[in-house]
């Protein structure tokens, strides 16, 4: 395993990431999908703390935004450090809704969803059981991981001796550096891999295809890609769950998609954990691999020799203010947004689930709050979601909890 790790850019820039952090409370680390910073930054400072004499006071927190990547980042660190992710003496564990495989107390890191993280703030409020906090894939900025942002930044004067780390794509670093008092921000350059890029107009006149349900499209897509390359998975990005279903019936149904030729897998955030770790599995020889995903995988897989069939729209959340409401728009996929999706979910939602965690956590005024988030939502929404929470019960008029708010506590919002 060593010698797939010295591979990765990552690697050669191991002696720059442990000075910059060594010297530095908050570090932004920039670099592309696949350049290894997931897997590696956070081995690099246990090896560093273990060879040091100090491995038993380092103890790192790596949060991810999805269940998936938590587990499957796990399981391939210890991979690489030959251990059993979750036993007892391994340096590795992980943690998400409703399981979790802890690793040993000291000389560890622990890969959690940004959820997790949340909750463990309730009963340890500076983290001071944490040596290191590793905020991975932050660019996606969603509701969680800004909020975290701001936890963060608060408790830095009190906690002198944390060390916190943003790994991101290149986008936005700057943002994340102003935020944090104008941190150092270390580049990690990419591993490019060759991509060839078809539009559907590329290949349109090719396919056996009339204008018909896009279902049927895709169908025709993978039937003119089985026909000419004979290897490789195909990983198919979809809206929802409706248009995966629909999908896999008609391939269960087709006699050239048959078991023996073909593994079908289906990714949603809705499945169980099991469900979804299958697709890491290395299928038979003479065997493909089928996986139809929502966005779930965009951030959470790496497949090697894949396909990849992108419907170019996504769900993206939004608030009206004018009808009060929430909506989850189906929408086309910027150029921009093709490669690294970047949506700011404080100021496109409503926020009674924020205003809630920050009173669980006794973070203070809501305004106040969350005018130091990266970046502040409109007046105007926190206004109607706190106006909603006081109608609903859930807060006093001293913006305190009531014994309403009680259920909205156990709730969780993670993937």
């Amino acid at each position: 395993m060593l010698a797939s790790r010295v591979t990765l850019p990552a690697w050669s820039q191991k002696e720059d990431v442990l000075n910059t952090v060594r010297d530095n409370q908050v570090v932004v680390m920039c670099g592309e999908t696949g350049c290894g910073k997931t897997t590696q930054i956070g081995q690099f400072l246990l090896d560093e703390a273990i060879e040091t004499g100090s491995g038993s006071t380092f103890h790192a927190i790596c949060t991810q935004p999805r269940r998936l990547a938590a587990i499957s980042v796990a399981c391939r660190v210890a991979e690489e450090r030959n251990e059993t992710c979750g036993d007892s003496t391994s340096s590795v564990g992980y943690q998400i809704r409703l399981e979790r495989l802890y690793p040993r107390e000291r000389g560890s890191i622990l890969f959690c969803t940004t959820g997790i993280l949340v909750q463990l703030l309730i009963s340890d409020p500076l983290l001071e059981n944490y040596s290191h906090i590793l905020l991975d894939e932050v660019h996606e900025r969603d509701l969680l991981t800004d909020f975290i942002l701001t936890i963060v930044r608060d408790l830095l004067p009190k906690r002198p001796k944390l060390r916190v780390i943003l790994m991101s794509a290149t986008i936005n670093s700057d943002l994340l550096s102003t935020y944090f008092n104008n941190c150092p921000v270390l580049n990690i350059s990419g591993r490019n891999f060759p991509v060839q890029v078809f539009y559907l107009e590329d290949i349109l006149s090719e396919l056996d295809y009339r204008f018909q349900a896009p279902e049927i499209l895709i169908m025709a897509l993978l039937k003119h890609i089985f026909a000419r390359e004979a290897d490789g998975a195909i990983l198919i990005f979809f809206l929802g769950w409706e248009q995966i279903k629909s999908l896999n019936k008609l391939l269960l149904n087709d006699r050239q998609f048959s078991s023996r030729k073909f593994l079908i897998f289906t990714l949603h955030s809705m499945l169980p954990t099991f469900n979804q770790r299958q697709v890491f599995d290395k299928p038979p020889r003479g065997v493909r691999k089928l996986i139809l995903s929502t966005n779930t995988a965009e951030t959470s897989l790496t497949i090697d020799d894949v396909y990849v069939i992108d419907c170019g729209k996504a769900k993206l959340p939004n608030f009206d203010p004018q009808t009060k409401l929430n909506t989850l728009n189906s929408e086309w996929i910027t150029l921009a947004n093709e490669f690294a999706i970047n949506y700011t979910a404080v100021d496109r939602t409503r926020l009674e689930e924020l205003i809630l965690r920050v009173k669980i956590l006794k973070l203070g005024w809501v305004e106040d709050f969350l005018r130091k988030v990266p970046e502040p939502p409109d007046d105007c929404t926190v206004k109607i979601s706190l106006e909603l929470l006081h109608e609903l019960g859930a807060l006093d008029d001293a913006e305190c909890l009531t014994a309403v708010s009680v259920i909205p506590k156990s709730v969780s919002s993670e993937l």
